[in-house]
């Protein structure tokens, strides 16, 4: 719990988590910079979470799997609006995959290069709950 600063009901849940591992390096001068270089010949890259470091295929990113399924929707000819909301640099490749995207963080001076991306503050789930209220009230005022 010390490492990681989860709490002792969050860190229960990341265990049960499916596809993820979690290494501790006890090696504090290893750079991502250095991980990536041996992860290359992995066809693998990692991209720095709020928390942590996540490790997957080069291909695989939260914007691709977004793509991929907006994608599949459009055969269904439906009128989707759809929204990403992220606080990690893992996150940015999803911005620009949905029509609307919400970046959580406490640095009110990070801009983002991506159309419709706004930054909410606070980061965490009091920045969640701000961005779902704001996606209610817009649904509401369609009615």
């Amino acid at each position: 719990m010390q490492i990681t600063g989860l709490s002792k009901e969050a860190l229960k849940l990341a265990q049960q988590r499916m596809f993820t591992e979690t290494y501790f390096f006890s090696d504090q001068k290893i750079s991502l910079k250095s991980i990536n270089d041996k992860l290359t010949r992995l066809n693998a890259v990692a991209v720095q979470g709020s928390r942590f470091i996540t490790v997957s295929h080069k291909l695989a990113s939260k914007g691709n799997a977004i793509r991929y399924y907006l994608n599949s929707l459009q055969d269904d000819k439906l009128d989707i609006r759809s929204y990403s909301v992220g606080d990690g640099k893992n996150d940015y490749s999803m911005f620009g995959e949905t029509n609307y995207s919400y970046f959580l963080t406490d640095n009110i001076s990070v801009t983002l290069q991506t159309p419709n991306t706004y930054i909410v503050n606070p980061k965490g789930p009091l920045g969640f709950i701000k961005v779902c209220k704001k996606i209610i009230e817009e649904f509401e005022s369609r009615k």
